[in-house]
């Protein structure tokens, strides 16, 4: 179980802007480097971290490896840029929704979650590479997305507290809850096909209306399953479901 921190304290600097920012006012610049972060990710992700070199991304690319260091001085830049985009972006994102006081805590985790689902369908095997290299990492850019997985962690926590508090969860374990929330939306990314029947937007919407129906009120605060235990079976049961569905 992962030891909560103080659920207040989100001010902190962006995690993956310690490892290097974008620099978009070059818009060409911009769109050679985009192009060499998503074959980098491809191929982080089919040889592995240590196993790549400039020049396999360079020859896949079919440029120089001396083209590359425009861009980008060594691969651990490139996975830094892989991490801005996957870990500073996100939780950014996630923080401007939490700190909107016009939102209720059901509409915060309505759109932190099909906003995050749509991102990582999309943007898929830049989530996937990072989950399968996180014991390759260097030693501080492991830090910087583990520490990036605590606060956006930290800021599910924040929001269905806020729910429960409020009343329009039930009163449920916190962590247990926001754990279940994430790695429900993180799996879509290993199971989605674009070939599929359905389009992120619906995967989305549907796996929304399965969390909330486990986290949700009634009408006259009894719980809508009997334990914690039945809630979890029955999200299991529909995201297999779905997952079928999509196939």
């Amino acid at each position: 179980m992962v030891r909560r921190t103080s659920n207040r304290a989100h001010k902190a600097k962006p995690p993956a802007a310690e490892a290097g920012g974008t620099d978009t006012s070059n818009p060409r610049k911009e769109l050679v480097r985009e192009e060499l972060v998503d074959k980098a990710t491809d191929i982080f992700f089919l040889k592995g971290y240590a196993q790549t070199g400039m020049n396999d991304i360079a020859a896949e690319l079919g440029l120089r490896r001396s083209s590359i260091y425009h861009y980008f001085a060594n691969k651990d830049e490139l996975l830094a840029a892989i991490l801005e985009k996957e870990t500073s972006r996100p939780y950014l994102d996630v923080l401007h929704v939490v700190e909107q006081k016009n939102l209720t805590p059901t509409e915060k985790l309505h759109r932190v979650v099909s906003e995050g689902i749509a991102r990582r369908l999309k943007g898929k095997p830049r989530f996937m590479v990072l989950n399968r290299l996180e014991a390759e990492m260097p030693e501080q850019l492991a830090i910087i997305y583990n520490r990036s997985k605590r606060q956006i962690f930290d800021l599910y926590c924040r929001i269905i507290e806020d729910g429960v508090r409020t009343g329009e969860f039930r009163n449920i374990n916190v962590q247990v809850a926001a754990f279940a929330v994430i790695g429900m939306a993180n799996w879509t990314s290993w199971w989605y096909s674009p070939a599929g029947k359905l389009k992120p937007e619906e995967i989305a919407e549907t796996l929304i209306d399965i969390a909330m129906n486990g986290l949700a009120q009634n009408a006259d605060g009894s719980k809508p399953a009997d334990s914690l235990g039945a809630t979890i079976r029955a999200i299991k049961e529909n995201v297999l479901n779905l997952e079928r569905l999509t196939r």
